[in-house]
């Protein structure tokens, strides 16, 4: 019933075990003619990367990545179209399914339900007309869907629920963020995630620098302008593919979000030192880090072996961006460090911890991590980042920083970890934000009282970051 706790992900234990081969994408009902629409067209390819995720809870990037890998000669503007609505269904996929559920749409198959869920975005949004829709599938009253918040089961919900199925959140995440932020705030953080993100730039500035990248894009009449708080930043006003500009394939930029840089620039890595990055992933910060170093220093990089791949896509884009300074190495997941890297401990200026978290301060980049934020989700972070504090802090020599970053706006994640770190070592301290070289530089980050980094994406216009700078006191 709406309004009682539900696990909105449309992927149940059994359809989970339903076989890809059992009904392809392809044979559901899209019209019979063969030259079909560019809706059409975009439908079925929405439909197919759904239909993967559900079935692999794979990540979107690495979908659309493999997905239009198989299909070079797709057009550009289609392949825009399908990314934007693959992401739109995501960011509100519980509201999807609650307006289902009021359009008798409770008897439909795993890959029915995934082509109700676009249908119904369509429906919404003024793309496809209910008739339209009624004709690709008929098992779902469309006439009524729009009729959704004037029922009494909507009218009936509290401030709560109505704002968790709209940006389909758990209650417990709303709850926190209304108790951290109030109302207003709530929906205006919730409404910037609902915008189409920015595509931002990290210059690599080994290769050029900014303002002649800008002027270089410039000639190429892309708009775009540097951003307001990295060094190296730029951000494109209008969507551009930049994966076929000849910058891109020359390593002149990566694509990172300002707030990434931001952590590469605290971390402050010092010539001829030797920076560790513990939880690379695909390595942006890595990359970041490396290029600050000027090629005097090295970056170690470590990830799991779960994420062999993302060391693979790392050590490519370090060869195209020029960086040879960067050594990738894969760690389990438990356990004393390999005895290869005894020459590390205590002797380590520099150590980032980029720790795996819930994502919630990146919910517009990465809509799939809606729904899996609850509670228990978050206690069971915030005791794998402080078991990575834990295991990592033996590195970081006397006088040494040890950075502790997440994407999350959760004090759960942050301060609350790092409180409970320190209580159990006191050989660290926290450096407050505002004494590091980046505090200094961007006085206006700072906030007054509190001794961290935070990121907002509606005050700084970029994705939410925490960061902690902690220093190993003098023997």
């Amino acid at each position: 019933m709406p309004g009682k706790k539900r696990n909105f992900d449309h992927s149940s234990k059994r359809r989970r075990r339903e076989s890809p081969s059992r009904r392809s994408p392809a044979s559901l009902p899209f019209g019979e003619s063969p030259d079909r629409d560019e809706g059409s067209i975009v439908r079925e390819i929405s439909l197919k990367i759904l239909g993967e995720i559900r079935r692999n809870e794979s990540f979107l990037a690495q979908q659309f990545e493999k997905e239009f890998k198989n299909r070079r000669n797709l057009d550009e503007r289609i392949k825009g179209k399908v990314v934007r609505q693959v992401q739109s269904v995501f960011k509100s996929q519980r509201f999807l399914h609650f307006a289902l559920e009021h359009g008798e749409a409770d008897n439909l198959s795993g890959e029915e339900r995934d082509l109700a869920l676009i249908l119904s975005w369509e429906v919404l949004n003024e793309r496809l007309r209910p008739a339209e829709a009624q004709q690709i599938l008929k098992k779902v009253s469309w006439e009524t869907l729009g009729e959704v918040r004037e029922r009494e089961e909507w009218l009936e919900l509290s401030e709560v629920e109505k704002i968790a199925i709209e940006y389909s959140l758990h209650d417990e995440l709303v709850s926190k963020w209304i108790e951290l932020f109030g109302v207003d705030r709530t929906r205006d953080i919730l409404k910037y995630f609902d915008r189409t993100p920015l595509q931002i730039l990290r210059v690599n500035t080994q290769k050029t620098h900014p303002a002649d990248l800008l002027a270089q894009f410039r000639d190429l009449n892309i708009d775009c302008e540097v951003t307001p708080y990295s060094d190296s930043g730029l951000i494109l006003k209008k969507y551009t593919n930049l994966f076929k500009l000849p910058a891109f394939h020359e390593g002149l930029f990566e694509i990172q979000d300002e707030g990434s840089q931001l952590i590469g620039e605290l971390v402050d890595p010092l010539p001829k030192s030797q920076v560790v990055d513990a939880c690379c992933g695909r390595g942006g910060k890595a990359l970041h880090l490396a290029d600050l170093l000027k090629a005097r220093g090295q970056v170690i990089a470590f990830d799991l072996p779960s994420s062999q791949w993302k060391l693979k896509e790392l050590k490519r884009r370090a060869k195209r961006a020029g960086h040879q300074n960067i050594q990738m190495e894969l760690l389990s997941p438990e356990g004393e460090l390999p005895e290869k890297f005894n020459s590390l401990i205590g002797k380590t200026k520099r150590v980032l911890l980029d720790v795996p978290c819930s994502g919630s301060g990146v919910l517009g980049r990465k809509p799939e991590a809606r729904g899996k934020i609850d509670t228990k989700y978050i206690e069971e972070l915030s005791q794998l980042q402080l078991k990575i504090l834990n295991r990592f802090c033996s590195l970081v020599s006397p006088g040494g920083r040890l950075i502790y970053s997440t994407c999350s706006l959760l004090p759960q994640e942050n301060e609350i970890v790092i409180r409970s770190f320190l209580e159990a070592h006191s050989e660290f301290k926290v450096l407050p934000f505002e004494k590091t070289r980046l505090g200094e530089r961007l006085p206006q980050l700072i906030t007054k009282g509190d001794p961290y980094l935070r990121l907002f994406p509606d005050w700084h216009r970029t994705d939410g970051f925490f960061a902690a700078v902690l220093v190993r006191r003098p023997d």
